[in-house]
């Protein structure tokens, strides 16, 4: 019975190993953006490349990596992010990547509070993607997140979404300008007048008539219409 039991286990490791390698060797065609079809890698994975997709990247110091509580943190990003779906890749030793299917957008702060229980996993988490390019994209701006992250020891857990001007900024100034253009839109372009009001409005905390008394303090010159348009918009 003992020579059974071990060579049961023995044969589940090895399929375990064998399941993990033909599932990297998909994901890695598919981030590759190989001559695969959606259909043919949504049946090899076991997971339908068609819908919404989140990835992350978990990972633990690799001096000390631990695959149990990195596919354990995986699995609980799921429950967390109400996901139909968890697809986890053994990227190394110490990492794990992860798609999360028609997850919910969910904040950095409920996810920290899911893995918590594996304090020693640190969990970088990319935007909501559509179909196998989103697949991808996600993936990477996980990536982008976590090697923003190994600057910030004490950061465990981020978004792509929380970080992603200081990451663009970082890594592709093309990119960051884009960022900037479809965020701001003719904001980026106005005056300085207006873009220092702005400045203070968000100081006070978004309270125009705070802002209003500040700029009159500071800045005698704004406008006094400007003044009561920001007052009458707080009445």
């Amino acid at each position: 019975m003992a020579a059974l039991s071990e060579q049961l286990r023995r044969e589940r490791a090895e399929l375990a190993r064998s399941s993990y390698a033909r599932r990297f060797e998909v994901v890695s065609l598919i981030l590759d953006s190989a001559p695969i079809t959606t259909g043919r890698a949504s049946t090899r994975l076991g997971y339908d490349l068609r819908r919404r997709h989140t990835a992350a990247v978990l990972w633990t110091d690799p001096r000390r990596p631990d695959q149990a509580a990195l596919a354990q943190a995986a699995e609980a990003l799921g429950p967390a992010t109400r996901a139909r779906q968890v697809l986890t890749v053994i990227a190394s030793s110490s990492s794990v990547w992860a798609w999360l299917a028609a997850a919910a957008d969910t904040d950095a702060g409920a996810l920290a509070a899911a893995t918590a229980a594996h304090p020693g996993v640190r969990v970088a988490v990319g935007p909501i993607g559509a179909g196998a390019d989103g697949f991808r994209r996600s993936h990477f701006d996980a990536v982008a997140t976590q090697r923003l992250m190994s600057r910030r020891p004490d950061l465990r857990v981020a978004r792509f979404a929380d970080v992603q001007l200081v990451t663009l900024a970082l890594q592709d100034e093309q990119r960051a300008r884009e960022f900037v253009t479809r965020t701001l839109g003719t904001l980026a372009g106005a005056e300085s007048e207006l873009r220092d009001t702005l400045c203070v409005y968000i100081g006070e905390q978004f309270s125009a008539a705070r802002a209003a008394r500040a700029l009159a303090k500071t800045a005698p010159i704004v406008p006094y219409v400007l003044l009561s348009e920001m007052i009458a918009s707080e009445k």
